[in-house]
Order: structure tokens, then C-alpha cells, then sequence
């Protein structure tokens, strides 16, 4: 607060000059004045805090709304890998479904990977059609995916090239 320099005058508090402790600013005002732009300041910065106080309220409910979303997700997610994992022996040949099972083991990325080429996004609206068809009839589909076929998909995605001979598609 600058001190207060000047001549005082009688009851209505006012000063003729106010100057800071240095001396170099002269200002005319009266204490009322001052009274009154520090209320509108306090409530300023109350209004201030009450804005901040809000975004972050609208920003913890977005937070939660996300990881509740997210966490809906996650059950879908578990739930078509569930389907899936149901599905994969009856499509899968026998020598196919260990390949798989142990590329998974080994490498969990590429598995994944080989299984989107089995089952695309597209396709993940008809899991439900192909668990209970297989339910229904107690085996799955005449023709089966090989192990030829898994492993040429294996090495297409590792960038192996060709195998006895054959090239990869």
C-alpha cells in the first residue's frame, strides 16, 4: 500500500495528494474511493474463482464420463475376445489352433494381429450369428482355416517372404 502524502481535510476523508513510498506517483482520490475499488476487486476475484471453481468441475464430470465410457469398452472388448476365443477352435484346423496358441504365447501383438485378418471389424456385428450357429449345430464350419494359412499370414506380417518355395500372398 503507497504511503500517504498530503493534506487531510475535515470529515469527508478526502486527500489532495497520495504518492508512493518512493514519492514519484501523485494521485487525488478519497479513502471511500479506495474502500470501494477494493470491493469491486475482492468481488472480482471471487467471481474469478467461482469460474475456475466450474471449469474444473465441467473437466472432473468429462474425466469421468470418459473413463466410465472407457471402462464400458473394456468390457465390450473382453467380451468379443471371449466370443472369439470361443469361436477360433471350431474354425481353426487343429494344427492351426496350437500354431496360433503358441505364436501367442511367444509374440501376443502378432496374434492379435493375425487374428483381425480371421475375424476384421467388420465382421465383429456377426460373432453372435457364428457363436450360436456353432452352439446350435455342435461343431463349426466344413471348411476350415489351415496352418498353411496361418502361417502365411504369420510371415506376411513378419516380412519373411516365401516358404518351401512358395510365395506369400
Amino acid at each position: 500500500m503507497p504511503r500517504l502524502k498530503g493534506k487531510y481535510k475535515g470529515k469527508t476523508g478526502k486527500i489532495d495528494i497520495i504518492e508512493d513510498i518512493l514519492g514519484t506517483e501523485a494521485l487525488k482520490g478519497t479513502y471511500e474511493a479506495r474502500k470501494r475499488v477494493a470491493k469491486i476487486n475482492a468481488l472480482e476475484e471471487k467471481q474469478k474463482q467461482a469460474e475456475t471453481q466450474k471449469r474444473i468441475e465441467v473437466i472432473k464430470k468429462q474425466r469421468e464420463k470418459l473413463l466410465r465410457g472407457k471402462f464400458l469398452d473394456d468390457r465390450k472388448v473382453a467380451e468379443i475376445n471371449r466370443k472369439i476365443d470361443f469361436i477360433l477352435p471350431f474354425v481353426l484346423e487343429f494344427n492351426a489352433y496350437y500354431y496360433l496358441q503358441r505364436i501367442n504365447k511367444e509374440e501376443p501383438e502378432i496374434s492379435k494381429t493375425i487374428i483381425k485378418y480371421l475375424f476384421p471389424p467388420s465382421d465383429m456385428g456377426l460373432l453372435d450369428g457364428y457363436v450360436e450357429a456353432i452352439q446350435k449345430r455342435g461343431r463349426g464350419p466344413k471348411n476350415k482355416v489351415t496352418y498353411d494359412t496361418i502361417d502365411r499370414i504369420y510371415r506376411k506380417i513378419k516380412g519373411m517372404g516365401e516358404r518351401l518355395g512358395r510365395k506369400v500372398a
